[in-house]
């Protein structure tokens, strides 16, 4: 469900003023934390807990390592696999594991769940998908191992080998914590209104809006050119995936509106 829920480029982003860009954690936590609520019988109001918990954890996790463009240009990794981390922490609150054990569920999650960054290397833009899924599955065995007594480490956050010491932003320690009960990450979701790379939303409406404003045909563009900061544009420009590439949707919803 996780690589469903990113292979069709449905899925949300999160990026806000006060934590950094973290990828994609509706992906991983949802269908993660969806799965042990369906399990265990949960609530409507347990499974909204544990999601909002996930996306606090999951999101001061990303932001004490420096965020997506960081970790990939630092050390090679998806910054947005550590949000398996945070559906561990939620598939706990739901497992009703104390606090020794969801420490071992978020150990296990993390060394099942961390992903590289080949695939930004890839004509086709498809095992991102099978990334995010995999970090889903990662979080709930991790919590369901957890449950049932494996142990891993009890501080994967600053112990030996731990996110701090291996990845983390001299400086942003305190992100892990901050504001945390009071400020919710899950406020910072974006979610999309196309099935596409989310920095090509801003284009599509611009050139809709253009469109709309001023009556003109698709025949009357002769060359049509869109301005991103420099890492947006470089995850959507001339990809060999359709819905990841701005110049193809752009294209595309011109001529299907």
């Amino acid at each position: 469900n996780g690589s469903f829920g990113h292979a069709n480029e449905s899925d949300s982003v999160h990026s806000t003023s006060d934590f950094l860009a973290t990828g994609h954690p509706a992906s991983v936590i949802i269908h993660a934390v969806s799965a042990i609520a369906e399990m265990q019988s949960g609530s409507g109001a347990e499974l909204i807990n544990a999601v909002v918990l996930a996306y606090d954890i999951g999101s001061r996790t990303v932001s004490a390592t420096g965020g997506l463009k960081r970790m990939e240009r630092q050390h090679g990794i998806y910054a947005g696999s550590f949000h398996s981390i945070g559906a561990a922490f939620g598939c706990s609150r739901l497992l009703h594991l104390d606090q020794t054990r969801t420490l071992h569920a978020a150990g296990l999650a993390l060394n099942m769940g961390i992903n590289g960054y080949t695939f930004y290397a890839e004509k086709r833009h498809m095992s991102k998908a099978l990334n995010e899924g995999q970090s889903a599955s990662a979080a709930v065995t991790g919590a369901l191992l957890a449950s049932m007594g494996l142990e891993a480490t009890d501080d994967v956050f600053e112990g030996r080998g731990g996110v701090i010491p291996s990845w983390g932003e001299r400086g942003r320690e305190g992100e892990l914590a901050r504001e945390l009960g009071s400020e919710y990450a899950i406020m910072g979701s974006n979610f999309k209104f196309y099935c596409a790379g989310y920095p090509i939303h801003s284009a599509i409406e611009a050139a809709l809006l253009l469109r709309q404003e001023h009556g003109f045909a698709v025949s009357d563009i002769s060359r049509i050119r869109a301005t991103l900061p420099e890492y947006p544009a470089s995850v959507v420009r001339d990809r060999g995936m359709p819905t990841i590439s701005l110049q193809h949707m752009v294209g595309a919803a011109l001529v299907a509106g």
